[in-house]
């Protein structure tokens, strides 16, 4: 047979197949009409609504990082109610941003705003896209780095750096301290993780506007050409794991600074939760203290909306969940499998899972918690919470099997005084008249040690190059939709 005649034989065999395949196509979508077509934009804001209100069920197309989750009929009610909480928080929160003077805002802020407040849970980002949720914006930072003095590093790991800065203008005595977080636009991009940037400033907003007393307070956001900068609450109590690694002889193995850490975690946790935030990320380096002790989570970099269940493997090793390592996908009971392995390192110095070798560390973490030797220093009411947080599947762990209810309840916080764990006398009282943080210029990543690089917050911002930034860029905001690929080297 001759070369043409295999050609046509091809080429009527790949019709007749194709012919097949869309013959196939259109059956299933008469079978099925609720089918999602790839090519289709998405539904609009309205016809979402009256399928949940029909259905009882999400909408069957790819709804991106959407708080409201989990809809059914007998939450839209709550879910109206949070709307409204929402709306009112925003109302006084820019009443009094406005009288005070210090902050500014736009119209497309205010649009957002209110369409959010509206329980209109999907906006769309562009004509034709799919509908997505735009979580409220942080606050307009207003912001002249001339006009702070830098005091310290606070920290230093992965692509940023935290400095302490404190204000020049000041009648008050001492002057106001701020933390001030920069990462490096150049390092994210090249990373790829430009959207954990978006990501953890969407959820600062979030916490910005319902505040939880065990969370770190945040200002609002700003940027120069190489920098974000994230302004924060100083906390200088240090952080939770440098302070049990120098107060080793008071702190280590009491079950009284570890169950009060815990609960103050723990309740953060759910009020992260209840805003549909998965913090992914909970450890005493994740933690720290006020100078009056009380516990705050302070890392949201590795945080996220979650609808269903999200597969990006993150986090570290040692608190990694059997689902992490599965790849199964992971959703908000990760948080209580993390802090299960910290009541463990509280109480015992090291996490329950941790080897040599990061495969050796997953495998004790498939076989589960059950298989693990407890020290003496866990009191078998911790030994039982710790258990009942780290269960291998994530629907049997105590917060999601029995609400949160059952987890205050456990032996573990036996007579411990919940509702009054915000004005609680914490019982470790950091050190005012030393340093209780240990970071180093040598800790810093390489972006932030470059020759030429701008010291953005340092002698009042006097270099010529700061100063430059500033004339353009001083009142920049972040918005969600800016790509930060864009923003390097401009």
């Amino acid at each position: 047979m001759a070369w043409w005649q295999m050609l046509g034989i091809s080429l009527a065999s790949g019709l007749i197949g194709l012919w097949f395949i869309g013959i196939g196509w259109w059956y299933l979508r008469r079978a099925n009409p609720n089918a999602v077509d790839p090519g289709d934009p998405g539904p609009s804001n309205e016809s979402l609504v009256k399928q949940v209100k029909q259905t009882g069920r999400r909408p069957t197309g790819k709804v991106q990082e959407l708080i409201a989750a989990k809809i059914s009929l007998d939450l839209l009610p709550r879910l109206q109610q949070a709307a409204v909480e929402v709306r009112h928080r925003i109302n006084e929160a820019f009443e009094a941003k406005e009288s005070e003077s210090q902050e500014e805002t736009n119209g497309d802020l205010l649009k957002e705003l209110s369409l959010e407040a509206n329980g209109r849970g999907f906006v769309g980002a562009r004509k034709g896209a799919p509908d997505v949720y735009v979580p409220p914006e942080p606050f307009l930072l207003n912001t002249d780095f001339r006009e702070y003095r830098l005091k310290d590093l606070l920290g230093a790991g992965g692509f940023g750096r935290v400095q302490l800065v404190e204000e020049l203008h000041s009648n008050q005595v001492p002057p106001p301290v701020a933390a001030w977080k920069a990462l490096s636009k150049t390092a994210m991009e090249k990373a790829g993780m430009s959207s954990n940037v978006i990501m953890e400033k969407q959820v600062m907003a979030v916490t910005k506007l319902c505040p939880s007393p065990f969370i770190v307070s945040y200002h609002g956001c700003c940027q120069t050409p190489r920098y974000i900068y994230f302004k924060m609450e100083a906390l200088l109590g240090g952080e939770l794991y440098r302070t049990y690694v120098k107060n080793k002889h008071i702190l280590s193995g009491s079950k009284v600074f570890a169950r009060y850490y815990l609960a103050c975690a723990l309740t953060a946790v759910e009020h992260l939760h209840q805003l549909r935030v998965m913090l992914r990320s909970l450890k005493p380096e994740d933690c720290a203290l006020d100078l009056k002790g009380q516990l705050k989570i302070f890392d949201f970099g590795l945080s996220k909306f979650i609808v269903d269940k999200t597969y990006t493997t993150c986090g570290t090793p040692d608190y990694f969940s059997p689902e992490i390592i599965s790849s199964t996908g992971h959703s908000f009971p990760i948080d209580w499998w993390c802090a299960g392995v910290m009541l463990f390192e509280l109480l015992s110095g090291d996490p329950p899972f941790t080897s040599d070798y990061p495969m050796m560390t997953y495998q004790k973490v498939v076989k589960g918690i059950k298989n693990i030797s407890f020290p003496g220093t866990i009191p078998s009411d911790a030994k039982n919470l710790i258990c009942s947080l780290c269960e291998n599947e994530p629907n049997k762990r105590l917060p999601e099997a029995k609400g949160f209810e059952a987890l205050q309840k456990h032996a573990f916080f036996k007579d411990f005084n919940w509702e009054g764990l915000s004005s609680m006398t914490p019982p470790f009282l950091p050190s005012s008249n030393e340093k209780n943080y240990g970071a180093t210029e040598e800790d810093l990543h390489p972006c932030f040690q470059s020759p030429g690089d701008p010291k953005d917050i340092k002698n009042g911002g006097q270099s010529a190059l700061v100063k430059q930034q500033i004339s353009g860029l001083r009142y920049v905001y972040l918005t969600d939709r800016c790509i930060i690929h864009k923003w390097v080297n401009q």
